[in-house]
């Protein structure tokens, strides 16, 4: 540790070296923003036309209403629902910037006098943003629901996203990228991480119907999402798959079983419709593994499994019950590296 008792030198190569750290990291979140721009997005696929949108995509919540920030996350709101009408409200006064999560009603920064699992805050905890619309025609094709939210924490959580069209549910996982070019826009403040998603979901025609529908948005298990964008897309002649997404990512945990070291892998799906029970299998270079689900609802299917760790990539396939052909064709690369980012408050705490 360094306080402003240790000499001057040492100083300096401390805050250079923290320098240099802070641009890799605002460089590495530019790179993958950038690097994303030229895959091809529901919204600029061809047939894609808007239902509705509710905000902009520019990487800011300031044009929602109660953007005040706080450091960890959002003004607490004693509201039982956000409700938005398309056609009649307006984003800078009927949507909120920040729609908690239930950890916001648990947790609150520590002080002097009180540890933070001590202090309860004011607000309700998680609450529903509904979005209420009008198709004018019998709904076709494929629909899709796209977010872009912030995630700022004082202690970070990400939350599962719950979705439900006029009865219809099913739940997302949210997998926010590390965003520290975000965090002087975004208030800056006493926080420890600044995150950016966006999430793709794939709905069929059948969860709507002609006239009023109703969209209702929730965040569980964890904190809340500042919004960037909310859109809801439709191409009329669009197919929708019920499997739209599967990957196998290799993780940073492992496990010993006897003198054998075994990687933790999650098996991701993603669908649009419930799968209801069945079963994978697995090829990982020479080993299989078998494993049972059932889902119940739409939306994201991640099931962990302990894989003997290559120690190069390998092969990797996967095979859904009912299909004889694999799902996914891929490769596994084991994980063990670590990638650190700090934030200007953190200075102190690192050794350089």
């Amino acid at each position: 540790m360094c306080d402003q008792k240790c000499p001057a030198p040492r100083r300096t190569r401390m805050l250079s070296g923290l320098r240099i750290v802070l641009c890799l990291a605002a460089l590495d979140a530019l790179l993958q923003y950038h690097g994303s721009e030229g895959q091809r997005s529901p919204e600029t696929s061809p047939g894609m036309q808007e239902v509705f949108r509710i905000g902009k995509q520019d990487r800011s919540f300031l044009e929602f209403a109660h953007h005040q920030v706080d450091a960890f996350g959002g003004p607490p709101r004693d509201v039982d629902a956000v409700r938005y009408q398309v056609g009649e409200s307006s984003p800078d006064k009927d949507w909120d910037a920040y729609q908690p999560g239930p950890f916001d009603a648990e947790v609150k920064e520590s002080n002097r006098e009180q540890d933070w699992v001590e202090q309860k805050p004011s607000g309700t905890g998680a609450v529903p943003f509904q979005v209420t619309f009008t198709l004018a025609n019998a709904p076709r094709g494929e629909f899709v629901l796209h977010i872009d939210a912030i995630l700022r924490y004082g202690r970070p959580a990400a939350p599962r996203y719950l979705v439900e069209v006029n009865g219809h549910a099913g739940s997302y996982r949210l997998a926010p990228q590390p965003s520290p070019d975000l965090w002087w826009p975004t208030g800056a403040g006493n926080i420890q991480f600044v995150g950016y998603a966006s999430l793709d979901m794939p709905l069929p025609a059948a969860y709507f119907h002609p006239g009023a529908n109703k969209l209702t948005l929730r965040c569980e298990d964890g904190f809340g999402i500042f919004y960037d964008d909310l859109a809801l897309l439709n191409d009329p002649n669009g197919r929708v798959s019920r499997v739209v997404e599967v990957s196998v990512e290799p993780s940073i945990l492992y496990k010993r079983q006897g003198q054998q070291l075994m990687e933790l892998a999650d098996v991701r799906l993603r669908s649009s419709s419930p799968l209801g029970a069945g079963s994978f299998r697995l090829v990982v270079g020479s080993q299989e593994l078998k494993q049972g689900f059932e889902q119940s609802d739409f939306g994201d299917l991640v099931i962990t499994m302990q894989v003997r760790a290559p120690e190069a990539p390998v092969p990797v396939r996967l095979y859904i019950s009912g299909q004889g052909q694999p799902i996914l064709t891929s490769v596994f690369e084991p994980k063990r590296r670590y990638r650190v980012y700090a934030l200007p408050d953190r200075a102190r705490r690192f050794r350089v």
